[in-house]
């Protein structure tokens, strides 16, 4: 799964041409080629993709960090000098939703998301929504190798358990420590869980 944010509302971007079904040699039926595109829709945009395209260019955004000149082409600006919100100018496009949407198979998904990756438009029409790494849940995490000790920790100065989780499974992803983390989630879970009758 990808996701990547435009500066234009209604961007697309081809990635493969189609071609109708042909009759071939020997009479046999040559099978069409479905016509691959990714079309980024304003509807599908969320607070991550409009903090990435609000970040600089060098920070993986699509904004020009220079105050002198507008962030995007034709960005408009108010009597007072100001450039306009870019958040309605925005558009998204999730590959798993296009793939579920036109019946993509994996290997088309997987082709329309390299081709947005290796395109000479990524930075410049669009760049690629990346998530923030979890942070580290505490001073020392990494250092602590007794399972048992990491989880008592997390209970201890009440850490939120899928962070601990996140980080743990991102980084030193270890089995005995997720398990116990994991466990422990799903027990708090269930204790927060009000039952109504």
């Amino acid at each position: 799964m990808a996701r990547f944010v435009s500066q234009y509302k209604g961007y697309s971007h081809g990635v493969r041409n189609g071609k109708e079904a042909r009759l071939g040699p020997n009479g046999v039926m040559i099978p069409e080629t479905v016509s691959l595109e990714a079309v980024f829709e304003h509807e599908q945009m969320d607070t991550e993709a409009i903090l990435v395209a609000k970040r600089p260019i060098e920070q993986g955004g699509l904004a020009n960090p220079d105050p002198l000149k507008p962030p995007f082409h034709g960005m408009q600006e108010n009597e007072a000098g100001r450039e306009y919100d870019i958040t309605p100018r925005l558009a998204l496009f999730d590959s798993e939703r296009a793939q579920l949407k036109n019946e993509w198979t994996d290997d088309e998904r997987i082709l329309v998301e390299d081709t947005l990756r290796a395109s000479n438009f990524n930075g410049v029409h669009f760049v690629e929504v990346v998530p923030e790494p979890p942070t580290k849940p505490w001073r020392g995490y990494d250092d602590e190798t007794d399972a048992d000790q990491i989880l008592y920790l997390a209970k201890a100065i009440d850490a939120d358990l899928n962070q601990v989780i996140a980080y743990e499974a991102a980084n030193q992803n270890r089995l005995e420590v997720l398990k116990g983390l994991e466990l422990a989630a799903q027990e708090q879970a269930e204790e927060t869980t009000v039952v109504t009758a």
